[in-house]
């Protein structure tokens, strides 16, 4: 097999590259493994410690990265590549990954920005891994941007994506995909024998960890994530102005976590003037956190995919508030697993009702943990893609 991805899935801290290292770990041990990938950022770093934890038959990388801008999105149009497509593309690597691909069998694609490296002429199987329908992602962002000019630029460019997000699904062999993602997919005229359901699973071990007790934790709302990415910048600073006022009034003891990294301006502001939020930055050991926060949230307002920090609560025990799109992909119920919130004033009084039930606050974490342990282990998810890519080799052997 040869796997490639858009970055050097190590270290593992995010829903994305968290996902592409289980992968690669569990694939390492049932297939001759390959591997190529950028590096981008801070990745050159990571290296050494990468191959020390994993055995590949072969890695190959460049470092190579195009970021986002105006630059990038003219230059897009003139290669006829969607903005991401163009920012992942390569000469140097479509060389390197023909190379690469003789002799194997399996073709791995993580991340539809690296479908345009496969020959067309490859003979072997092909596997798409969706992380989002991306298209979707971009069509929703532009339902909430409020300049005109950049509303029209967003549903252009998701249209853009929609191209090629439609020939790439058509061209694999087999594509991975999030049950919503899917459903979405699946309306670009896919047929559904191509997709197998998948998950981005977040920190399972933390099912394994002592209950929290309701009395332990403080009124503390806790958000955590990646803090420069539009989706959860959008999600906070609407949750800052709009929903997190209407809270204080009736809990005005309540604090407002945010954990993350490489926070954007927009949320550094709202924190300096107000002692309620705390902007913590990046913490490595978010335990002390969880333990004494009594509600997650998820006021995400676009976004496709599962959400990992939605699992990484259910694994903990914290009952969430979250939008429809927060919770899309997984299974869990309003008022059984979580509390649902799709306006302001519905996302503010399911918050209250937390900080303050103890009751229904017990039932909804004991209720979490026990569909998370049922449903969403990575030792039982993985040995599920090992049947699919078990179902393709039967395939290809009869053939």
């Amino acid at each position: 097999m040869l796997y490639i991805t858009t970055q050097l899935p190590c270290p593992p801290v995010s829903g994305g590259v968290i996902k592409s290292w289980r992968m690669l770990s569990h694939f390492s041990g049932i297939f001759e493994l390959s591997l190529f990938c950028f590096f981008k950022g801070k990745d050159i770093k990571w290296k050494d410690q990468f191959e020390r934890r994993i055995e590949l038959k072969e890695f190959k990388y460049q470092e190579f990265e195009i970021r986002r801008s105006y630059k990038a999105l003219i230059n897009s149009y003139f290669r006829n590549k969607s903005l991401n497509l163009y920012r992942n593309y390569s000469s140097e690597a479509k060389k390197t990954i023909k190379e690469m691909l003789v002799g194997k069998d399996i073709l791995f694609v993580d991340h539809y920005e690296m479908f345009q490296y496969v020959p067309k002429d490859f003979k072997g199987r092909v596997v798409l891994h969706q992380h989002n329908a991306e298209f979707v992602l971009w069509n929703r962002f532009a339902s909430v941007e409020k300049s005109i000019i950049k509303r029209k630029f967003l549903f252009l460019e998701s249209k853009r994506i929609e191209l090629a997000e439609k020939e790439y699904c058509k061209r694999a062999d087999m594509v991975l995909a999030a049950p919503n993602d899917i459903e979405q997919l699946m309306s670009l005229g896919i047929i559904d024998s191509k997709f197998r359901e998948t998950y981005h699973l977040g920190e399972d071990e933390l099912i394994h960890k002592e209950i929290i007790p309701f009395e332990k934790t403080e009124k503390i709302i806790l958000f955590l994530g990646t803090l420069s990415w539009e989706a959860n910048v959008d999600g906070l600073v609407h949750f800052i102005d709009e929903v997190f006022p209407e809270i204080l009034k009736k809990e005005p003891e309540t604090k407002l976590y945010i954990i993350g990294k490489d926070a954007d301006q927009r949320i550094k502001s709202r924190a300096e003037n107000t002692d309620s939020i705390l902007l913590t930055g990046f913490v490595e050991n978010v335990e002390p956190f969880y333990k004494k926060s009594r509600v997650f949230i998820l006021p995400l307002r676009f976004g496709s995919g599962i959400k990992v920090k939605f699992l990484n609560a259910l694994y903990r025990g914290i009952p969430t508030v979250s939008t429809a799109i927060g919770a899309e992909g997984i299974e869990v119920e309003n008022n059984k697993h979580y509390l649902a919130a799709n306006t302001d004033n519905e996302f503010a009084s399911q918050v209250v009702e937390l900080l303050s039930n103890q009751a229904q606050w017990e039932q909804i974490q004991k209720n979490g943990r026990e569909l998370a342990q049922e449903r969403y282990l990575w030792e039982n998810h993985l040995k599920e893609i090992e049947g699919y890519l078990g179902e393709l080799q039967l395939i290809a052997s009869s053939q």
